[in-house]
Order: C-alpha cells, then structure tokens, then sequence
C-alpha cells in the first residue's frame, strides 16, 4: 500500500516528466517542421498528412528513444526542486527514507551497533640496530 508521502514523490516525479517529455518533443518537432518544410512545399504534401500521419508517427518514436534521457532529467530536477524547498531534509529529520531507498519497500538505513569500534592499539616500530 502506498503512503501519502509515496504519492507526493510519484506526483512530483510524473509532472516534471511529463514536461520535460513535451518541452523536448515540442523543440524536436519544430526543428524537424523546419528541415522538412521545403520538402514538404515541393511535394504539395497536405496539411492532414503531415500533421496526423507524420507527427504523429514522429512524437511516440521519439519519446519512447529519448525515455531514458526524460527520467534522467526528471529525476534531476524534481530532487533538486524537494532538495531547494527543504522537503528532502524534512522527511530525513522524520527518519523517512522513502526518497533515498525506493526499492527497499521503506525500510530504515542500518544503524550502526551501540558500542562504538574499538580503537587499535599502537603498535611499535623497531628502529634498525
């Protein structure tokens, strides 16, 4: 079952994907409009065609190749926007590791034992006779 706080992260990381996916696809289409333009004049290329049989190809092609790249920069930016908000050090005060462990089902970092390691003792170098 997912937690409130589960839901804020999803909802967080979800939004900054998917504009980071419409910002990059929206810049790749009208780069690509542009190179195509004088192609498409010279063919007499209908309008409906270009748009809902081209770009429409065009956009899942390029948004699945470039999914990696999305969660990438997704995942950047949605931390640094928590991290610039001071929310991931609210939820590290409340011991919630939710953010740094998602594969760990949210279960607490391991602490180290009670009694501190014990210190070595100096060992002595012999001088060379």
């Amino acid at each position: 079952m997912l937690k409130k706080l589960d839901w804020y992260i999803i909802k967080k990381f979800l939004g900054t994907y998917f504009f980071s996916l419409i910002l990059i696809i929206t810049i790749a289409v009208i780069f690509d409009y542009n190179d195509f333009v004088d192609r498409f004049t010279e063919n007499n290329a209908p309008w409906r065609e270009i748009v809902f049989t081209y770009y429409l190809n065009f956009i899942p092609f390029y948004s699945n190749l470039f999914s990696a790249l999305f969660v990438f920069i997704s995942v950047i930016f949605f931390t640094v926007k928590l991290a610039d908000r001071s929310e991931i050090i609210a939820m590290l005060a409340a011991s919630l590791y939710a953010l740094l462990h998602p594969h760990s089902q949210h279960q607490p970092l391991p602490r180290h034992r009670d009694n501190p390691p014990r210190q070595r003792q100096a060992t002595c170098i012999r001088k060379p006779v």
